[in-house]
């Protein structure tokens, strides 16, 4: 083939197949490109979404860990606290004993002790709902005589 014979076929081929081939060769590669864009923005938003359920995924895990860490740390505080009441309880309870047996053995109270011993006890019963034999000294103690103190009227017992 020479040089002749190329003009020769081009001259040979039509104007209109011309521009209908060069149509479909521009429709041809247009859809491609159309398509590879699509294939690309559609492996790009599947890696966003693959690398965003990830990042959830380790944040999910990392909240679990926090939560199991509160919830630990809960039951050691609640641990501590029953601890604790069970220590307030015996202290409580000691120091309503100690004050009703002092007051039985003198065989009399001041009206102020009284009033203290009556207070630790609703909180005895009410907080701790101690009632034991606390109950037994607290009457003796009720009816114990009353000595007013110095500052009060009177200052005689009652």
């Amino acid at each position: 083939m020479n040089v002749e014979s190329v003009w020769q076929i081009l001259a040979d081929v039509k104007i209109g197949a011309l521009i209908a081939w060069t149509v479909v060769i521009i429709a041809i590669f247009t859809t491609i490109t159309r398509g590879i864009k699509n294939i690309y923005a559609f492996i790009s938003k599947y890696k966003e979404m693959k690398e965003m359920n990830e990042r959830q995924s380790k944040m999910l895990d990392d909240h679990e860990k926090n939560f199991k860490e509160i919830k630990d740390s809960l039951t050691k505080i609640n641990k501590s606290l029953d601890e604790q009441k069970t220590i307030n309880l015996k202290y409580t309870r000691h120091i309503l004993v100690d004050g009703c047996c002092a007051a039985i053995v003198a065989g009399n109270i001041q009206n102020e002790q009284l009033a203290s011993i009556e207070e630790i006890y609703e909180e005895y019963r009410t907080v701790f709902n101690g009632n034991a034999y606390v109950s037994g000294l607290m009457e003796r103690v009720r009816a114990l005589p009353i000595i007013l103190n110095k500052d009060d009227e009177g200052g005689t017992p009652t």
